[in-house]
């Protein structure tokens, strides 16, 4: 997910602990060589289905990253701000549903918002609207 100029952030799952992580990378705009701006962060420690990164530029308000995942049936969002030098800060877990999912898709839609958009193992369809930042309206 493009997180700012030239940074990008990359969710992921480690094979073997089962480790949920993000990272975020520069990629040199000469060169198109990648580098670490962040070294992989804990997200999770536990397993999951699915994990995937959003990015949220939301202007005026501070850039935030956010990565989805489920643990335990329970589908959680890991919301961070990312600061000027191309860091995460601030982190904090929501829930954003509490069922087992076969498909979850998220969408950035501005102003700190993210929708997301699912189905459960039954196929039932579902959708959620999430406020990143508590400052903002809802």
């Amino acid at each position: 997910s493009v997180v700012g100029q030239n940074l990008v952030m990359y969710a992921y799952q480690e094979g073997v602990t089962g480790m949920t992580k993000s990272a975020v990378l520069r990629v040199d705009p000469d060169t198109k060589r990648i580098s670490f701006q962040e070294r992989p962060q804990v997200v999770h420690q536990g397993e999951t289905p699915y994990v995937n990164a959003i990015s949220l530029a939301a202007y005026p308000m501070q850039p935030q990253t956010v990565v989805y995942y489920e643990t335990k049936g329970i589908g959680k969002a890991h919301i961070c701000d990312l600061s000027s030098a191309g860091k995460t800060q601030n982190c904090k877990d929501i829930s954003i549903v509490g069922r087992p999912l076969l498909d979850i898709k998220g969408l950035a839609l501005g102003m700190s918002r993210v929708l997301f958009v699912m189905s459960d193992s039954k196929g039932v369809p579902y959708f959620e609207e999430v406020f990143t930042n508590e400052e903002m309206p809802r």
